[in-house]
């Protein structure tokens, strides 16, 4: 009982960790091969990568809008 439960969790994670790392393989446009993209350190940050996409307020653009950060305002006005 305990090896089966043991083995369930092992896949879960892999099952987990495989599939973030194919939601942010696929998300862009521009990406690396296959085989260096399940081979390099962003799998292993896949899955926090995909926690931040589907739960940011800021919509996916490659620049977010100055007024999206009002806080950075005395930085803007002192650069």
């Amino acid at each position: 009982m305990t090896h089966s439960f043991s083995i369930a969790i092992r896949v879960g994670i892999f099952v987990i960790l495989m599939g973030s790392a194919l939601f942010v393989h696929l998300r862009g446009r521009a990406r690396f091969g296959l085989m260096k993209a399940l081979t390099d350190y962003t799998v292993l940050l896949a899955p926090y990568n995909m926690l931040m996409v589907l739960f940011s307020r800021v919509k996916a653009r490659p620049y977010a809008p100055v007024a999206a950060f009002p806080d950075l305002a005395p930085l803007q006005a002192h650069w």
